[in-house]
């Protein structure tokens, strides 16, 4: 038996000696500060007193651990997480932009943000013109604008313009893309005079005629030559940047083979061989960047779900089960694709994948779904689609927000949806629903209120639609008397037709600049 000093060294080291250094280091790991890391400011212009967030990583949820500057002056943090800064401009800061630093624990990031100060009391006493298009020149005249043209904001209905030049009571200013109509304002000052938005309206697709199928592209509702005579095309969607067109689509080669294909400005580029067919439904262009994503065949003759990036595949499924692509979103160098796929159960699931890895909207155990569109705001994941409770029940038009759904329809007849667009806090879906005489009837859903596009006298599509401010566009197709699809598009629940309609046509992408 040990002796009473030897049990209590026993007990010192085996017990005490442990608390002690587990004690120890975990002090030392509470007083180590990693070096926070900075993201990004938002709002990143505003007056003195204003606020902003400030997102990063390795911030202090102890508003007091923290330290934000604006050109070296202290600014007010309302709120405080590790993720997140809530703070105010300093009132003294200086105008124009300057940069903001944060600091925790005396650790300073090791980037830092350019918040642009605004002038206080800048007005707005005219634009000339009043109406015009995107990269129209308008000049703004008004007082107390920052001498130095680039100190100041403008925007046109809330969209931020470029400032070509100017001084204190003169602007010249670019209209920015996808403006809308709306107020004129100079450093968030008063609203000034409106300004009335005419955007160009492109839009893509297809049309019969005795010579083969023929991509289409129609801008302004005038049609656009751009697919080579003698061969089968057609357009899935479009993209403009600046003076530049990117379209998505296939092309059929002399083997029967569909291939996917990008153009830009009227040059086409293969997106793959011709020995398996290939198709492309959607395109997003960020920077110099195009995604397109879409659908590959195999060798074991299954559909691959996939991307493109620069022209390089990026597969998305494993190409066991049947799968589908329908649109692509790429947000922060996040790619978010929204499709379906076969599952071992025999249905299909409705799905979407975010860098390659999938989430799972619909089990598909025992009925089916789609994932159609997708959009992403901040953190928030909105897909639309379609799903049946059983395989004896009707498809339903929904959406997920973050995975959870929204019906749209009351599961008396089949609804489908197509798109989905978010604007500040209205959700809108597109997509069609099966009258009881089985015509298909265009509608779109706005926070889940329906808006009806056709009669539903003749069978009727939508593929694509646009929102800019409070107008909504919205492409595809309507029969005529002749039994022809003739493709439309419709501008607040106007049609404009495309085609002829000596041939079928449809539109299936539109975009608004």
């Amino acid at each position: 038996m040990p002796s009473p000093r030897s049990a209590a060294t026993l007990y010192k080291v085996c017990v005490l000696l442990p608390v002690l250094l587990c004690c120890f280091v975990s002090c030392k790991d509470d007083g180590e500060q990693p070096t926070p890391q900075t993201i990004s400011i938002s709002p990143n212009s505003g007056l003195p007193g204003a606020a902003t967030v400030i997102q990063g990583a390795q911030f202090s949820a102890n508003k007091g651990d923290n330290v934000v500057t604006f050109n070296g002056k202290a600014a007010d943090i309302v709120e405080a997480t590790a993720t997140q800064l809530d703070v105010v401009v300093p009132e003294d800061a200086d105008t124009g932009p300057v940069a903001v630093v944060v600091s925790v624990k005396g650790k300073v990031a090791s980037s830092q943000l350019i918040f642009s100060v605004l002038p206080a009391n800048s007005t707005v006493t005219s634009v000339v013109p009043v109406t015009g298009g995107f990269n129209t020149l308008v000049t703004v005249t008004g007082s107390d604008f920052d001498a130095t043209a680039s100190n100041n904001v403008v925007t046109f209905n809330g969209i931020p313009a470029l400032v070509e030049s100017g001084s204190a009571s003169s602007l010249k200013v670019r209209v920015p893309a996808m403006a809308g109509t709306g107020t004129v304002v100079v450093n968030s000052s008063a609203p000034g005079p409106v300004f009335t938005y005419v955007p160009d309206v492109y839009v893509v697709g297809l049309e019969f005629s005795p010579a083969g199928q023929r991509g289409k592209y129609w801008k302004n509702g005038v049609a656009i030559p751009w697919s080579t005579p003698g061969k089968n095309i057609y357009f899935t969607d479009i993209f403009v940047v600046g003076n530049d067109v990117h379209i998505s689509g296939a092309e059929i080669k002399k083997n029967g083979s569909w291939v996917a294909t990008y153009w830009k400005n009227g040059v086409s580029t293969p997106l793959a061989d011709s020995i398996r067919s290939t198709d492309a439904r959607s395109i997003d262009v960020i920077g110099s960047d195009v995604y397109i994503t879409g659908n590959q065949t195999n060798a074991s003759f299954k559909i691959v779900a996939a991307y493109w990036k620069g022209g390089s595949l990026k597969a998305l499924s494993e190409g066991t089960y049947n799968a589908l692509t329908n649109d692509i979103k790429v947000v922060n160098n996040d790619v978010y694709v929204a499709g379906e796929q076969d599952t071992p159960s025999g249905f299909v699931a409705a799905k979407y994948w975010k860098n390659g890895t999938a989430v799972v909207l619909t089990p598909g155990t025992a009925a089916n779904g789609t994932a159609d569109g997708i959009a992403i705001v901040g953190s928030d994941v909105y897909v639309s689609g379609s799903a049946q409770k059983n395989l004896a029940s009707k498809y339903v038009a929904r959406y997920w927000k973050n995975g959870i759904e929204n019906l749209l329809t009351d599961g008396s007849r089949n609804a489908y949806t197509e798109d989905i667009k978010v604007v500040g806090d209205d959700v809108y879906v597109l997509g069609y629903e099966v009258n009881t005489s089985g015509i298909s009837v265009i509608k779109y859903w706005k926070n889940s209120q329906e808006t009806v596009l056709t009669d539903g006298s003749r069978e009727a599509g939508a593929y694509a639609f646009e929102v800019i401010g409070e107008d909504v566009y919205v492409a595809g197709f309507e029969r005529n008397g002749d039994g022809k699809n003739v493709a439309k598009y419709w501008k607040n629940g106007n049609p404009i037709v495309l085609a002829d309609g000596s041939g079928n046509s449809a539109a299936f992408g539109i975009f608004i600049q």
